[in-house]
């Protein structure tokens, strides 16, 4: 079984995914990083020098290296949902889980040197009309997992654990 993580940037993909991938006994594949290792740059770096559809091309092309792998948690890019074919790419290749994290949360997740990283950001009120905007691609998901400000890390990957031994029953 594939896993893919989705939601926006700060929401915990990485980290649960990681968590997630070793309770299940699979791979873990964060897509971002995979893209780094092979190109040899920083996302961010990607974006200034060739733009975001070079990048948006260079997710496609790992969603399909990923597809390759048998069994997987991957926790993919921010973005990556927001073009329909790679929706649709990931529901064929496994199940899609929406990590649902509110705004003021992601927020807070990025105070200091937070949105350093995040090439899609610029300020707060930008990062606001993203998130709203990619909501409706994210709703696509085969699950959504509500996540409070409070959770750990750890209790979202039971929660998972839960939902998708409830889905297969």
């Amino acid at each position: 079984m594939r896993i893919f993580l989705i939601g926006f940037m700060g929401s915990g993909k990485t980290t649960v995914g990681r968590l997630l991938a070793d309770r299940l006994g699979v791979d873990f594949v964060d897509l971002d990083s995979l893209i780094e290792n092979r190109e040899g740059i920083a996302v961010r770096e990607i974006f200034e020098k060739h733009g975001e559809e070079a990048f948006r091309q260079l997710e496609r092309e790992s969603l399909e290296e990923v597809g390759r792998i048998k069994e997987a948690v991957v926790a993919t890019g921010g973005g990556l949902p927001t073009r329909p074919d790679n929706v649709g790419r990931m529901r064929s290749l496994g199940l899609t889980m929406w990590l649902d994290v509110p705004f003021e949360v992601l927020a807070g997740r990025w105070s200091g040197d937070g949105w350093v990283d995040r090439p899609m950001l610029r300020d707060e009120a930008q990062a606001r009309e993203l998130f709203d905007h990619r909501r409706a691609r994210y709703s696509e998901a085969d699950l959504k997992l509500d996540i409070g400000a409070e959770e750990k890390p750890e209790e979202v990957v039971s929660r998972i654990l839960l939902l998708i031994a409830s889905c297969a029953t």
